[in-house]
């Protein structure tokens, strides 16, 4: 049995779980969840992406959230970071339209005493968002080649429950 702890980012609770991982698991999990790119590299990237200094600032959190699985420490927030910008580099448009529409969904929440309401609309305004830069990037099969990527990015990750 292997023990699984992460922090919560919002609370700072410590969250642990303890799941039957195998040395080959937790091998095969420690390999793909290497960083590709060197740490300077990967903030010049996040430095010139063209999204606002609060999504950079977003982007930075989630960069820092590691777990930890027994003894390793994984960085699976850089291996998410790593992911949207291999994403957005190859479709910006796509990735935009969504930022824009959840940001606009998130705003809408935060309308006093009525902000509640439209909690439906993040979902709804970041999909028209991403279809909307969908229909700019599309150059063939987009989702197929983000499924594949994901499934390469995250394949040891598959059987854990």
């Amino acid at each position: 049995m292997t023990k699984i702890t992460y922090q919560n980012p919002e609370t700072g609770e410590v969250i642990s779980k303890t799941l039957d991982i195998s040395k080959e698991k937790l091998q095969q999990i420690e390999e793909e969840t290497k960083p590709i790119l060197e740490e300077d590299k990967l903030q010049q990237l996040i430095d010139n992406i063209d999204i606002s200094a609060e999504l950079k600032i977003l982007l930075d959190k989630v960069r820092t959230f590691t777990v930890k699985i027994g003894e390793k420490v994984i960085q699976i927030g850089r291996k998410v970071i790593e992911f949207l910008i291999a994403v957005y580099l190859k479709y910006p448009n796509t990735v935009k339209g969504a930022l824009i529409g959840a940001i606009l969904g998130f705003l809408l929440t935060q309308i006093p005493m009525i902000g509640f309401i439209f909690s439906w609309a993040i979902p709804l305004l970041a999909l028209i968002g991403g279809i909307k830069g969908f229909l700019e990037d599309s150059h063939g099969a987009i989702i197929d080649n983000i499924k594949k990527l994901i499934n390469e990015m995250f394949k040891a990750w598959k059987d854990l429950k």
